[in-house]
C-alpha cells in the first residue's frame, strides 16, 4: 500500500465514460450514493492506471516473441535471422505497409495488456499513423542511421521530410554519426537515442573496435 492506493477501492465513471473520482469504497459511497446508476462489483480484481512503455518498436511485432540470448549482438543476429525477405539478412526490406500492419497488431497487443501509451521508434510515418488509428497513445520518433557520409544521406533526408512525427531518433552512437545528431537536435523536436547501454558500445566509442565494429562491418 502507498499514497493513492485504496483497498477496497472504487472508481466513479460519468455518463460519457470519463473517470470522475476514485478512492476508498466507503468514501465514494458517501459522495455519490444518490447519483449512482450502476454498481459493478469486482472484489477479486486489481485496478491500475494505464501502463506506459517508454521505448517500443511496434513495427517488429510480426517477428513474434523470441528468446533473448544474453547479449545485444546476439539479439541483432536473431533479428536478421527472422527478417522477412528472401533469406539474405536485411537484403530485402518489406514495404512500409508491411511494417504498419505489424505495428497495428503490436498496438492492439499493447492495449490488451493494459498499456495506454508508448514511446514508439519507427522508420515510417505510416507506422505512427497505424499506432494512432489503433487508439494507442504516446509519441512516435523517426529512427535514422548512418555513420558518416555517404551512409548518413538517407537519414538526413528523412529528418528533413518527417516533420509530421513527434520526434527523431539517431539510433545510437555506434550507428549514427555526428551529422545525424546535429540535424536531429536542430529540428526543434524531441530527440531519443539508445545511449550507454552496453560495455561493447563504450569500447567502440572509445577505441573504435570490438563487437560493434564487427557488427557494422557485417552489415
Amino acid at each position: 500500500d502507498g499514497p493513492g492506493t485504496a483497498r477496497p477501492g472504487a472508481v466513479v465513471v460519468g455518463r460519457q465514460g470519463s473517470v470522475i473520482d476514485a478512492g476508498p469504497t466507503a468514501e465514494m459511497d458517501r459522495r455519490y450514493a444518490a447519483d449512482v446508476q450502476q454498481i459493478i462489483d469486482l472484489p477479486d480484481r486489481l485496478l491500475l492506471p494505464g501502463l506506459v512503455n517508454a521505448h517500443a518498436h511496434l513495427e517488429l511485432t510480426a517477428i513474434g516473441p523470441q528468446p533473448y540470448g544474453g547479449d545485444f549482438i546476439g539479439w541483432v543476429a536473431m533479428l536478421r535471422q527472422h527478417w522477412p525477405g528472401d533469406g539474405e539478412p536485411f537484403a530485402k526490406t518489406p514495404s512500409s505497409a508491411w511494417f504498419a500492419q505489424a505495428a497495428a497488431a503490436g498496438a492492439r497487443q499493447s492495449l490488451d495488456a493494459g498499456v495506454y501509451a508508448v514511446g514508439d521508434i519507427t522508420r515510417f510515418t505510416e507506422v505512427a499513423q497505424a499506432r494512432q488509428h489503433a487508439g494507442l497513445g504516446g509519441v512516435s520518433c523517426i529512427e535514422v542511421f548512418g555513420m558518416g557520409p555517404p551512409w548518413d544521406a538517407e537519414g538526413l533526408a528523412t529528418i528533413g521530410r518527417s516533420a509530421a512525427t513527434d520526434g527523431v531518433q539517431p539510433h545510437a552512437p555506434y550507428s549514427a554519426g555526428p551529422a545525424l545528431f546535429e540535424a536531429a537536435c536542430g529540428s526543434a523536436r524531441p530527440v531519443s537515442c539508445h545511449l550507454a547501454e552496453t560495455r561493447d558500445e563504450a569500447r567502440f566509442i572509445a577505441e573504435g573496435d570490438g563487437p560493434f565494429l564487427e557488427l557494422l562491418q557485417s552489415l
